[in-house]
């Protein structure tokens, strides 16, 4: 039987001829499905259809998928002579896409936006030797944006090429990035860096302070940080119990971070906010020893280290720590010297004094087979002496200068709280007692290191003796005083009746 190249639909009960092209087409589809180098009919539309780049071609494609369906005929039901296999065969139209419509000129298309390129004014145009419509220059491209069309492309290049031309054209330039946000927490480490940058050594109460700024501070930005702000600062602080001059420490410590952010560049703080005015700090500490009290302690003192510490403390007002980091070679025992390193004083400046025969004697005897590199104030096994209190408190207890009361932590727990005389009131003694036997303010200042008469005048301290004795030299004076205006009363009558 001579198979017909005419397919008929079976589905519509009547038989039509199928366009030529198609017909080549589903025979090329089925011969193809049967070699196994297709995709079978029934799994979709064909592979080999045009895929759709956009949405105008993707809706055009679905619309001829309809059509398909629709128009076309789909299965073709055949038998072979011997009535042992069905062939079924369907018969596809891939549709037909619409082309993409070209971009106008100098326009092209980025993702989903559309970008105009157009050529800016070379040197050569600028002097005038180039036509008014070359394009000779850099291409400059512009994007309009996503939901912009073609026509709108095209009017806008047309703008951006009149102001080339008219020289009012303004590139393209990236949007500044937005300021930081600076908070106080950035300030801290310039801060503490220009503070040790400067040579200064009292970089641990600043950390003292700034732990307890940090938790209302650290995270508020600059422009937050308000008299307001500071104001329920120093009300909280005080309502925990804490000093008003350590309150005014912690202030003073997030003013000069202020200023500080003033001072870098770039400029991190505009302006520095009004502080509240300080706190009233009591009185300073009037605590001294007297020459009896001072030789109680050297009596019961009985580590050389601790008799030759005090020595030092009670004749020339050193500093606990410049004195627990003396070492040897700082020690001159030939010319009697004592030299304090610049970096071991607290307002940076060396200092050289001169050693008085009890310190001298007790020096020898601490440097006896020390190194110069080894510290002068050691404890028998050789250690440095780092804290002394509690040797310290056994000597003022033990001499009657000082006493254990029981005490309560903020958590209840009880202990034993040591209240007597503590070593700073040495360095009171010492410039006490330099300025009443006739030392001048500014020697004794330099010897106890001293850089301002305000503070050298708060250590002068001035007791019940100190008033008694101005009493006795003003009573002193006015007999003085009388006695003289006695004699030149005499002497000028004597001379008036000669006369």
């Amino acid at each position: 039987m001579r198979r017909s190249k005419r397919p008929v639909d079976m589905l519509a009960g009547k038989a039509h001829t199928i366009p030529h092209e198609a017909q080549r087409r589903g025979s090329r589809i089925h011969s193809q499905t049967r070699k196994g180098r297709r995709q079978s009919p029934k799994e979709g539309v064909d592979r080999q259809a045009p895929k759709a780049n956009c949405e105008e071609g993707r809706a055009n494609a679905l619309e001829g998928l309809e059509i398909i369906k629709r128009d076309a005929p789909v299965l073709k039901h055949r038998r072979t002579p011997n009535h042992k296999r069905t062939q079924e065969v369907r018969i596809m139209a891939s549709p037909i896409l619409p082309k993409k419509k070209k971009l106008p000129r100098g326009i092209t298309r980025r993702g989903k936006s559309l970008v105009v390129s157009f050529a800016l004014k070379d040197r050569r145009c600028l002097n005038g030797t180039c036509v008014p419509e070359c394009e000779c220059g850099e291409i400059e491209r512009r994007s309009v944006g996503p939901c912009a069309t073609p026509e709108f492309a095209v009017e806008q290049r047309a703008l951006y090429r009149r102001q080339v031309r008219e020289g009012t054209y303004q590139r393209w330039k990236a949007r500044p990035e937005k300021p930081k946000r600076v908070i106080v927490g950035d300030l801290w480490p310039l801060y503490l860096r220009n503070y040790q940058n400067k040579g200064k050594s009292d970089a641990g109460r600043l950390e003292i302070a700034w732990n307890h700024l940090k938790p209302k501070f650290g995270s508020l930005a600059i422009a937050d940080v308000t008299t307001a702000a500071i104001e329920e600062y120093i009300q909280q602080r005080r309502a925990d119990g804490v000093a008003n001059a350590t309150v005014n420490r912690e202030t003073a410590c997030l003013r000069a971070m202020l200023i500080r952010g003033t001072k870098v560049t770039p400029r991190m703080v505009s302006m520095v906010p009004a502080f509240p005015d300080r706190l009233p700090e009591a009185a300073p500490r009037k605590g001294f020893i007297t020459d009896a009290e001072y030789k109680k302690l050297a009596a019961n003192a009985k580590d050389l280290w601790l008799r030759t510490l005090i020595a030092c403390a009670y004749s020339f007002g050193f500093r606990k720590g410049e004195l627990l980091n003396l070492r040897v070679r700082q020690v001159d025992l030939i010319d009697r010297l004592i030299q304090l390193d610049a970096e071991d004083t607290k307002n940076g400046e060396g200092r050289k004094i001169k050693m008085t025969g009890e310190v001298f004697q007790l020096m020898a005897e601490c440097l006896s087979g020390k190194k110069p590199e080894d510290f002068v104030f050691t404890r028998p096994a050789g250690s440095q002496v780092v804290d002394p209190r509690e040797e310290w408190y056994s000597l003022c207890v033990s001499s009657g200068l000082g006493q254990w009361i029981p005490a309560k932590r903020k958590n209840g727990k009880e202990f034993k709280a040591y209240r007597g005389l503590n070593l700073h009131d040495f360095r009171r003694s010492a410039i006490r007692n330099m300025v009443r036997r006739g030392v001048h303010d500014s020697v004794a200042m330099k010897i106890s290191g001293h850089k301002t008469a305000s503070v050298f005048r708060r250590y002068n301290i001035t007791d019940e003796r100190d008033l008694a004795e101005a009493t006795r030299l003003i009573e002193a004076g006015s007999q003085l005083r009388v006695s003289e205006s006695k004699t030149d009363t005499k002497s000028d009558t004597v001379t008036y009746a000669r006369a």
